[in-house]
């Protein structure tokens, strides 16, 4: 038995004052990191672990037995407060979950599965997503499923699935670039201070045969958009409205025609061996002429677009977006019309436009790369979140990689936790002891 005098002996002690005065003040910087208070939030986490660290060093290197049982006392006491400050997130066998179908377009081998899960795992790791779990299921569907979380986190799963991640850079109607010539070890977010004008971006390097290939295809097309896709449609043409043509030209300093527009969006399409046409709605009112490439030639249209149906009869597979997805986005020049272009447009994957400068169209192989763009959001703070959103996603996708077949994203469906509270429990039992 350990008599009272000891206790307050050992209490007296500085060495074991000056673990609990520590252990106070790792407290107050937790509390005022989740606060926002002086540090940034998110830091309660990594103050817990280095203040761990740190009791344990000294126990270590202190050979006393009342350090060791301070810090033994003060290991809880830290633990018990971060529970509380930063809270307790439970998984899936916990708490339940939601699981997102990943369906195959066709049937895969057992080695192709492995490749597409392994590829989802390292998606999902490059997300920020620790949690979730990836499993085949027969040899057609892959079932992802991670915590309760918000809404808005399971529809950027959602979103960040359903990429198959085919990533191309496209000069005047070729390839200059491809996802397979990417170092996936390079890639990462660009500082803000070197964004030139974007809101977000995203580097990285490339192949010896990459570059060679870059350095060919952009000779002499200096001011010549570059422009990057990230799974760029193949076998389709797109139909959009007038008012989804032209409504991103309000207000430009620079007056853009029906013609001109339509022009740059065709150009936007070109590629060597797949363009796709663009067409306009309104032209439709007649007899319907068009007809499919192949049995698998998509048609893009707005979601409730009256020339659906017709599309439909004629043998196209439709694929509806939204009328936001639909409008392209331009960038026009006073001084070089060549490089006028199309610098976003969602519904069919390019990212962005960058104007290809001089120094790069020398025939020099460069080794470098950045693909930038434009964020949403009605206050800074939206813009800000969605500049962040969108370069976690494209960061995740290129070190991802593609995936090796086409996909469809099933409904969504709730993972009950039926023996969660048991589990719970029995854990807690554990732990006690």
């Amino acid at each position: 038995m350990i008599s009272k005098e000891e206790l307050i002996g050992g209490a007296r002690q500085r060495t074991v004052i000056a673990i609990f005065a520590f252990v106070a003040l790792a407290c107050i910087a937790m509390a005022a990191a989740n606060a926002g208070i002086l540090l940034s939030k998110g830091n309660g986490v990594p103050i817990y672990i280095v203040s761990l660290l740190l009791i344990a060093i000294a126990a270590t290197f202190i050979k006393k037995d009342s350090v060791r049982v301070a810090a033994l006392l003060a290991i809880v006491v830290l633990s018990l407060f971060s529970m509380y400050s930063n809270g307790l997130k439970f998984g899936i066998d916990f708490s339940g979950g939601v699981r997102i179908p990943v369906l195959l377009e066709k049937q895969v081998s057992q080695s192709t599965m492995e490749e597409m899960v392994a590829t989802i795992k390292t998606r999902a790791a490059s997300f920020g997503l620790s949690e979730v779990k990836v499993r085949p299921i027969g040899d057609s569907e892959i079932y992802v499923e991670l915590p309760q979380s918000s809404p808005e986190l399971v529809r950027d799963v959602e979103n960040l699935l359903s990429r198959q991640g085919v990533y191309q850079g496209v000069v005047d109607g070729r390839v200059a670039i491809s996802g397979q010539d990417i170092y996936t070890g390079t890639i990462a977010k660009v500082p803000s201070q070197y964004l030139q004008g974007a809101d977000w971006g995203v580097q990285f390097s490339v192949t010896q045969a990459g570059a060679q290939m870059f350095s060919e295809v952009a000779k002499g097309k200096a001011n010549y958009p570059l422009y990057m896709f990230l799974d760029r449609p193949t076998d389709a043409i797109i139909v959009l409205s007038e008012k989804e043509l032209m409504e991103n030209t309000k207000g430009s300093i620079m007056p853009l025609s029906k013609s001109r527009a339509l022009e740059l969006a065709a150009l936007s399409m070109r590629l060597e061996g797949d363009d796709i046409m663009v067409y306009l709605e309104e032209n439709f009112t007649g007899n319907f002429t068009l007809a499919p490439a192949t049995n698998r030639t998509k048609a893009f249209v707005t979601e409730g677009s009256p020339v659906a149906a017709k599309l439909r009869e004629a043998g196209f597979v439709v694929v509806e977006k939204s009328e936001a997805e639909m409008m392209p986005k331009y960038s026009i020049s006073a001084d070089t019309p060549v490089s006028d272009a199309v610098s976003s447009w969602k519904a069919v994957g390019l990212m962005s436009a960058p104007r290809l400068v001089e120094s790069v169209t020398q025939g020099i192989p460069n080794f470098s790369y950045v693909i930038n763009g434009p964020a949403e959001g009605a206050t800074l703070q939206d813009r800000a979140n969605d500049a962040a959103r969108k370069e976690r996603e494209l960061e995740s996708i290129l070190k991802g990689g593609a995936l090796p077949v086409q996909i469809t994203i099933g409904s969504r469906t709730v993972i009950p936790a039926p023996l969660g509270e048991e589990f719970l429990r029995l854990s807690l039992i554990g732990i006690a002891f």
